[in-house]
């Protein structure tokens, strides 16, 4: 059963990866007759069908770059959508630790600082008693 599920998911893969002949390139029967910069546009126009048609005549080349464009444009949207979220949040947690630290620490203050204030009060009253013979 596990080996038909693996067959069937490649398949599927292989489905979508079906590549289409690319036909060779032709340049334009209007071509004489268009001005400069519709020549040009269609020069680098062919230039660019004929370095597709000799690097990848068989369209594996153009069914690669298609599939892999809609995959980075598939993992880019939740991307661009949830980091700037994450970041947020990250921020927000950063300033929530500083804010809980100050106050972790200004909880240990009041204590200690208590406790210096009994002891100095203990030894005033303590230097009170000694200076005036009191028990």
């Amino acid at each position: 059963m596990m080996c038909n599920q693996n067959s069937n998911w490649w398949s599927r893969i292989r489905e979508w990866f079906k590549p289409t002949p690319i036909e060779p390139p032709t340049v334009d029967p209007e071509f004489p007759e268009m001005s400069g910069l519709e020549r040009s546009a269609e020069s680098v126009r062919f230039n660019l069908l004929s370095l597709e048609y000799w690097l990848s005549a068989s369209g594996r080349l153009r069914t690669w770059m298609r599939n892999n464009m809609l995959l980075a444009s598939l993992l880019s949207v939740p991307v661009l959508i949830v980091m700037p979220l994450v970041g947020l949040l990250l921020w927000q947690l950063v300033l929530w630790i500083g804010m809980l630290a100050s106050l972790a620490g200004g909880l240990i203050l009041v204590p200690v600082l208590a406790l210096i204030a009994v002891l100095v009060i203990t030894v005033v009253i303590n230097l009170i008693k000694s200076l005036f013979g009191l028990k």
